[in-house]
């Protein structure tokens, strides 16, 4: 591939790289391969997170790519950037409610991310456990801001140290039951009756996309 070519010469393919975002100002494609190249190959997590940054404000950018710069984010402690990210994203879609979903999901994931960040940094400090999240918060292992409440939802169990998003486990049910449902619909179409076991729907289950976007990456991260 082409982005296999420009990782050979690492400042000669960020210089193309460079060159063609400037060319291609509306691409989430180019900063997002940039990105890559500084993550993968340079091992620059800082630079690779300033373009996905770039990349999920161009139109278009595939799920995937908000997923990873969610990643890279909550690993930097940018978590309300994050959460700042999936909120537009929600908004701009709020009359796609898959989307909506999407998003959701994501925004239950981050709290839970946060929570075990907080967690494992109360470990280190205090060698035990929280008693309770209302202690993390308490001793600011949380980045806690008005206008969005990182707890809401999220249960912790200080016996085996776990955090927990019963929403989030809702709309992986709700997920499931959408690809459940639609490839039951596909088989009807394609065979003239309903599947006998849910082994007869293995081979459609594994050709539906597992985001509403189907020209776009892949994943829910």
């Amino acid at each position: 591939t082409y982005l296999g070519l420009i990782k050979r010469d690492g400042p000669a393919g960020i210089s193309l790289l460079e060159k063609g975002i400037e060319a291609n100002p509306d691409s989430w494609q180019l900063p997002s391969d940039l990105a890559m190249l500084y993550y993968c190959d340079l091992k620059d997590r800082d630079k690779a997170l300033e373009h996905l940054k770039d990349a999920v404000e161009k139109p278009n950018a595939p799920l995937h790519v908000r997923a990873f710069t969610q990643f890279l984010m909550v690993e930097k402690d940018q978590a309300w950037g994050a959460i700042a990210m999936w909120l537009r994203f929600q908004d701009q879609h709020r009359k796609n409610e898959r989307l909506v979903d999407v998003a959701t999901e994501h925004l239950e994931k981050i709290k839970l991310q946060v929570a075990r960040r907080g967690i494992e940094k109360f470990e280190e400090e205090h060698e035990r456990r929280p008693a309770s999240l209302e202690e993390l918060a308490r001793g600011g292992y949380l980045p806690l801001r008005e206008g969005y409440d990182l707890l809401d939802g999220v249960t912790y169990d200080p016996e085996d140290g776990r955090v927990r998003s019963s929403l989030l486990k809702d709309l992986q049910i709700k997920r499931a039951l959408y690809l459940l449902n639609t490839a039951v619909k596909v088989y009807r179409e394609r065979k003239g009756r309903d599947p006998a076991t849910i082994f007869d729907l293995l081979d459609v289950l594994y050709r539906i996309p597992r985001h509403p976007r189907r020209d776009q990456g892949y994943g829910y991260g």
